[in-house]
């Protein structure tokens, strides 16, 4: 991952309720971060039902979010998602090793 991230930024992790980094097309929770110098500041969970895409991406937008790391993304959020400035990476397994990954620097920008 390229570390020239802003100074301050936010990033999720959408989680499939079982502690697995989901789709998101299909996501139901948001792990929200926030990070400062690249490190860790606050960890939420957000609960997003079943919003439809439109709304969802309103929602990434509206809490600024920079970074989104699901299990796949269909081509149509990709395409809106890079069109508005967010990265994407994907990870197979759960959400905290999500997070280490994510940290470290280990993901894979799509």
């Amino acid at each position: 991952m390229d570390t020239k991230m802003p100074f301050a930024y936010y990033a999720v992790i959408v989680n499939d309720a079982d502690g697995s980094v989901g789709v998101l097309s299909k996501c139901r929770y948001l792990n929200y971060f926030s990070f400062v110098n690249g490190k860790n500041r606050m960890k939420q969970m957000l609960s997003v039902g079943e919003r439809p895409w439109d709304e969802l991406k309103d929602m990434l937008m509206e809490l600024k979010v920079k970074i989104v790391v699901a299990k796949r993304f269909l081509p149509r959020e990709l395409a809106v998602l890079k069109e508005n400035g967010i990265r994407c990476f994907t990870f197979e397994g759960g959400t905290d090793a999500a997070f280490q990954a994510l940290q470290n620097g280990n993901l894979s920008e799509l």
